[in-house]
């Protein structure tokens, strides 16, 4: 018996990288070598054996060449209109499915750190606190979206990151670098970041269990259900710690709800959430007291539809509460009292949107009223409200307008925004 090495090699050609008749090397009408895959075997055959098996593999390798392996477009929204990632005229960064299955994160800020132009400011684990700015902003003007809800915080970009998704849940992290408050509102000044949650059409459960020092524990869970003309979601996640120093506990608690109804051509999106948190903020706001303690509550509910082919109407409505509870001491309100804070957006908008042969043009209109109710932030109330002694409210009104052209190799967007805040009264 003779020792034999047998070395084979797998071609993969792609013949184009998406569906369109416009695509790179569908218009090329080529086939293009991406690279070839050398596999090594170490085989122990007489010289009919090895015969035998040379020939196998020249059929293998012929049948494998007529494979054709095509590669799926990224949509992204860098406009007000869906676009293709290579077609959108922004700079944008998108964290896809599958990097964020390869990445060993543990939060949805953790995996921001590894997007360039994107700083993150972040305080204790899995989540516990952040402040995520882009291209040397700050937190308050950067905007947070979950599927296209904005969750900035109106009292501070402290809290825009207290917003009750799971890794497990993410589809995909759009970010898009520069001014995009034609997208995504005022709030946009410098940059936004949008979090897109998976939309699973079958049965599923889902669930992992972590423990580890400290007293760390973790928990998520997840299942989907389809029935009839409707999809749903339900995704929780728990974790809590004792911390690794003093005054650097955490409990967080996730929950999501989501209902996608699909009639035709139209579709209605439905969401609800809810996160709690406590935690230990030794040194997070000042190393001069590291007692400070934060407790704080975020609720959403979002509804979005969408109807039409070559002419779109997309209307939503959405609504976010949140609850604040710092103790610059913790445990210890009679010698500093401590800070209470609630703040309600409310928000409508409604985009259009047509296609022609002279590009994509959309226009929208948003409507967001922001209110807070505090023991220390506002103006002063003439009928106190409970422990709120403070109030204040503002209102921002914004009509936009947008056209995309989109050459062969060149897209370009032109916007005009216009936009009305009560609070500059």
């Amino acid at each position: 018996m003779n020792e034999k090495s047998v070395n084979q090699r797998l071609a993969f050609r792609f013949k184009r990288f998406g569906h369109r008749s416009y695509s790179a090397f569908a218009s090329m009408h080529k086939v293009v070598n991406i690279g070839v895959v050398t596999a090594c075997m170490l085989t122990f055959a007489n010289s009919s054996e090895a015969s035998a098996q040379a020939a196998q593999t020249a059929e293998d390798h012929q049948k494998i060449n007529e494979k054709e392996m095509e590669l799926e477009e990224v949509t992204v929204t860098a406009s007000r209109v869906e676009l293709s990632l290579n077609k959108a005229a922004k700079l944008v960064t998108v964290i896809s499915r599958q990097e964020i299955q390869r990445a060993p994160v543990q939060s949805v800020q953790d995996l921001l750190n590894y997007a360039a132009g994107v700083d993150v400011m972040q305080r204790g684990g899995h989540g516990v606190q952040a402040d995520i700015s882009i291209r040397g902003g700050s937190s308050d003007q950067t905007a947070i979206l979950l599927n296209g809800v904005n969750l900035s915080n109106p009292q501070t970009g402290h809290y825009s990151f207290d917003i009750p998704v799971n890794l497990h849940d993410i589809e995909r992290i759009e970010i898009i670098h520069g001014p995009s408050s034609i997208i995504y509102g005022a709030s946009a000044f410098s940059g936004g970041i949008n979090i897109i949650t998976r939309k699973n059409t079958d049965h599923k459960v889902y669930g992992k269990i972590e423990a580890g020092g400290h007293n760390l524990f973790g928990i998520e869970a997840g299942a989907s259900l389809q029935s009839g003309i409707s999809n749903n979601q339900l995704s929780v996640g728990y974790n809590r710690s004792d911390g690794y120093i003093a005054n650097s506990d955490y409990d967080i608690l996730n929950l999501l709800w989501q209902t996608r109804f699909n009639v035709d051509d139209s579709n209605v999106d439905i969401q609800l959430g809810y996160n709690d948190k406590q935690y230990g903020a030794n040194t997070f706001y000042s190393a001069s007291y590291p007692n400070q303690y934060d407790k704080t509550k975020t609720y959403l509910a979002s509804v979005k539809g969408e109807t039409g082919t070559k002419l779109k109407f997309i209307p939503h409505i959405y609504w976010s509460r949140h609850y604040d509870e710092f103790q610059l001491i913790k445990g210890d309100e009679l010698k500093v009292p401590y800070n209470y804070h609630r703040t309600d957006v409310y928000g409508a908008n409604l985009n259009l949107q047509y296609t022609s042969q002279l590009g994509i043009t959309s226009f929208g209109a948003e409507i967001r009223n922001e209110g807070i109710l505090s023991t220390v932030l506002g103006k002063e109330m003439n009928q106190p409200d409970g422990k709120y002694l403070k109030s204040d409210d503002r209102t921002n009104i914004s009509y936009a307008l947008e056209h995309n052209i989109i050459f062969n190799k060149l897209s370009l967007s032109i916007g005009f925004l216009a936009n009305y805040n009560t609070g500059f009264n």
